[in-house]
């Protein structure tokens, strides 16, 4: 066990990141969008934009953390292993991250029910109403986890 989970185990205070956080260069937490982002980065582009090395790179693969798609790396994907890297510099390794990509999948699974009536409608209409529809969801989801999060923490840390 890395040495700041067995930290915090003890209750005693981890190391923090190795590098300060830049909020700048993270997009704002915004809703679902159907377009896909403009980014689109190789392999070793994505290694260097957020600090990872190759090994990480392949554990976040391997956990199902990121992936590429159509060939090229994302705007998203780039996000993603940023704030990986940054929760890494807390003792976190991708393999403490799996089940952020479980739930996520989850939370796709139950979106999907909901959602796929409509965008089985013809119509740009319907098509429009699906997406909308996965935009709010995406936004309540976030807000949802969010205050989970801060409940928990405030039960297990006090207020």
């Amino acid at each position: 066990m890395p040495r700041a989970l067995s930290a915090v185990d003890q209750m005693a205070r981890p190391a923090g990141p190795t590098r300060e956080p830049d909020p700048g260069r993270d997009r704002d937490d915004q809703a679902w969008s159907a377009a896909p982002g403009e980014l689109r980065m190789s392999r070793t582009e994505l290694r260097e934009a957020a600090g990872l090395s190759e090994e990480m790179l392949k554990e976040l693969e391997q956990f199902g953390l990121i992936s590429v798609r159509n060939g090229y790396y994302d705007d998203d994907t780039l996000m993603i292993a940023r704030t990986i890297v940054e929760m890494t510099g807390y003792g976190l390794e991708p393999r403490h991250l799996r089940a952020f990509a479980t739930s996520a999948q989850r939370e796709v699974g139950l979106f999907e029910q909901v959602v796929r009536p409509m965008g089985q409608q013809r119509g740009a209409e319907s098509r429009g109403r699906a997406e909308e529809t996965l935009r709010e969801l995406a936004a309540l989801s976030i807000r949802l986890h969010a205050a989970l999060v801060q409940t928990a923490l405030r039960a297990t840390f006090g207020p």
